[in-house]
Order: C-alpha cells, then structure tokens, then sequence
C-alpha cells in the first residue's frame, strides 16, 4: 500500500453558452409568476422536504434558561420536543432585503429596523430577534385539540443558492445577521438542531398510543418580509407592540429603555401583489411516537448513519428496560449478565426522566452506556453511572435500555441481563 501526497492541477475553461444545455440544467424553468401573469419581484415559500424532516428529541431545560426566558417550552425540566428544520427559497427576481442589523450590541437600537422595533434585542441571548418570520402549530385546528404553537425570531441570512438560473447571482451580500435578506434564488434554512427551533410536545400524551396531527408552518404572517416592490423611507404602523424579555427589559445594558414593553412596531412600506402568501401556508403529517421513543428509535434516514454503535437512529426501546431504577444515584452501577442470542448487537442506556415517567431516547453523545454484545460473548456486565440527582422532581436513579443490530439490515436480537447491580 501507497501513503503520501500526489499533486495535481485543475484546468478549467469557460464554454460557450448553449440554450440546449442551458435548458436541460435550469431550475426552475421560471421564477415565481404572480396572479397577473408577471414575474415576482419578490416570492418566498416553504421548502416541504424539510419540514417533513421532523424528529421528537428530550432535552433537559434549566429553569432560568434561555428557552424559558424566550417561551420556547412550557416550563423547566425534562421536555419533549417536535423539531424541524424551516427552508425559505426567493423565486422571485429581485433581493428579498431587511437590512442592516448591529446585531450583536448591548441593545442600542442603531439602525432603522431597530428603531421601529422589527428587531427586538434579547438580553439573554446578547443579540437582536426578529420575531415575525413564521408562526408553527402543531395539533387538529378544527377542535383546538392539542393545539400548541411557536413563533420564532430569526435572522434572515442567505445560505444556499437554491436556483439554477440566469435570474439567481453567484454571489450575494447576506451571508451574515449583520445585513439580512434574500437574493432571487437563493434561500434561508434554519435547522432543526439550532435552540427553540421546535414545539413543545411535552404536555400530549403518549403513554399509550401514539398521537398523528398536522404540523403547520405559516411564513410572513405578518407582512413584515416585502413580498413585492418596497416603498423607500415610508413606515406603517402596525397593531404590534414590543414586549418585556425579563425584569431587566429588552435593552440589554442601555439606556433605551424605551424599547422595553408597549413600544408600537412599525411595517416598512410595501407593495405587495395580490396572492403573495397564497403559497407561504404549508401542512405536513407528523406522528408523535410512544413515550420514550424519539429520533433514536426512528428509521435511519440514509446509508451513512445506518451503522455502527454510535448511531442516532434504527434501535428499538426495550420491552423490559422502559422504564428502571438504580437505587445509587451518582454512583457506577451495572446491568448484570449481558446476554445476546443473535449476530452484534448494540446495548445503549439512557436517562429516564421521573417527571416524564419514560426513557429519554438519547442520542450516542448522551448515553450513559453504549456497548456491544456479541452471541459468541459470555454473559457480561454492562457498567454505567445512576442518573444523580438534577432537580426536586428529577431526583436521579431512573434509566431505561435500548438495542438493536450493529447493522440495520441485520435482525433485532434477543437481549437480557438477569439483574441491576453494582
């Protein structure tokens, strides 16, 4: 075998342009069409394939964290979250813009849209909101069952060139929170792995079935992006008002304090062509699972994540192991006589949570164990730390088991252990 370094040099000539080739490769065939036949100044949608990558996840939230301060979730503890990422292409032909944003500042609201209150510094997280991107609700909005809802702050930042078009520029301005917008064909994703970018689910209960409803995301609901020909200098004042963070206001440590609850919010004039938000409104299926289940327990979504004992998908919660208790919390225990009767199979223990009264479906950076077992393998001990204690109701001693094929074209196996023990 041949380890070094081999030097190479690329070549690359601009061809001719050719209408053929052109064609073959476009997408899309045409920027977005608006209700009078005409090109879209300004389009924005919601891109379905990543709403419809949604995901349950337990997180733990500290009762003076972030996502209390901000009503991300309906309290502290261990909570249960719907999360999904949020894709916003422009078809349109021209820059969806906000602006400039002094974005990281001790709230001093410098620039336009700060000044009429579009963005709302959070002193927690140290850096301006704006908090009328898109609303999300989960739950049957027939009966108001189950109905919870999210409205997010965002900083609109170009990511990806979605298009591949004349219309759409190779190269664009707002690759920072600092001037925020859109180019024609490019797009805004915000992932589903980023903080509050999620609904709290905590509260439908699962225990015995599983719970289907729609999740819907409704982007501009408020008119505040400019689906359309901007009005320069011109203002409208709007029936919103900005709101208190904390105790302290939302001006982190300046002295304008006037921005701080009751303030009026002004729109940036704009004229919109008629069926702007027609395609802004988008549904998709999502099936909340058992309690205890969540993204680990879920198919693996491709070929690459499928394998091996540090993956995050494709096991299963185990029948006998939903939901059991070590009597030293904070102090290394072990599940006794580790058995497995079939090919490799991945062991992996979890936190549960008292509150929740279930596993927590952890991922591998989390896992209190992860081990595998072999059929060829004598009976072992599977050693991990009891849960210590977190809070007056989290009171430590609580896990729950996992398992499944080091491969997930193999089969599940049979795994036991005999007892908990030290």
């Amino acid at each position: 075998m041949f380890v070094g370094r081999v030097n190479v040099s690329l070549n690359f000539t601009r061809i001719k342009y050719n209408k053929t080739i052109a064609d073959e490769w476009r997408f899309p065939n045409e920027p977005s069409i608006n209700s009078f036949g005409e090109v879209a100044p300004v389009n924005i949608f919601e891109y379905l394939p990543d709403l419809q990558s949604n995901r349950v996840i337990y997180l733990y939230i500290e009762p003076d964290g972030c996502e209390i301060v901000e009503q991300c979730v309906g309290g502290s503890g261990w909570r249960r979250l719907l999360t999904f990422s949020t894709t916003t292409p422009n078809f349109g032909t021209q820059d969806l813009r906000l602006g400039t944003v002094s974005y990281f500042t001790d709230g001093l609201p410098n620039d336009a849209i700060t000044k009429h209150h579009i963005f709302e510094y959070s002193p927690c997280h140290k850096h301006f909101h704006f908090s009328h991107y898109g609303s999300f609700t989960f739950g049957n909005l027939k009966d108001q069952s189950n109905l919870t809802n999210s409205k997010r702050g965002f900083c609109l930042q170009a990511v990806y060139r979605h298009a591949n078009a004349e219309w759409s520029p190779l190269n664009q301005d707002y690759y920072t929170c600092s001037l925020q917008g859109i180019p024609a064909g490019w797009r805004d994703t915000y992932q589903s792995g980023l903080r509050c970018q999620w609904i709290d689910v905590t509260s439908i209960d699962t225990s015995i079935q599983s719970y289907t409803a729609p999740l819907y995301s409704s982007l501009n609901p408020d008119g505040f992006l400019c689906e359309g020909t901007p009005q320069p200098d011109t203002w409208v004042r709007t029936e919103f008002n900005t709101t208190c963070c904390s105790s302290q206001g939302c001006c982190g440590n300046s002295n304008e304090t006037q921005c701080c609850g009751g303030e009026p919010v002004d729109r940036a004039g704009c004229e919109t062509w008629e069926g702007a938000q027609e395609d802004n409104v988008s549904e998709v299926m999502v099936t909340l699972p058992l309690s205890g289940e969540g993204q680990v327990t879920e198919k693996c979504w491709n070929s690459t994540g499928s394998w091996s004992e540090k993956r995050d998908c494709g096991l299963k919660l185990h029948p006998k192991g939903k939901y059991l208790t070590c009597n030293k919390p904070g102090q290394q225990v072990a599940l006794k006589n580790v058995i497995s009767t079939d090919f490799y199979q991945v062991v992996r223990v979890c936190e549960a949570s008292i509150a929740l009264r279930s596993g927590l479906a952890c991922i591998w950076n989390d896992s209190l164990a992860n081990v595998i077992i072999s059929h060829r393998d004598e009976p072992r001990d599977v050693h991990f730390i009891c849960p210590p204690k977190r809070d007056s109701i989290e009171t430590g001693g609580r896990f729950a088991v996992y398992f499944g094929p080091l491969f997930t074209e193999l089969t599940f196996g049979d795994v036991s252990w005999s007892s908990i023990g030290q």
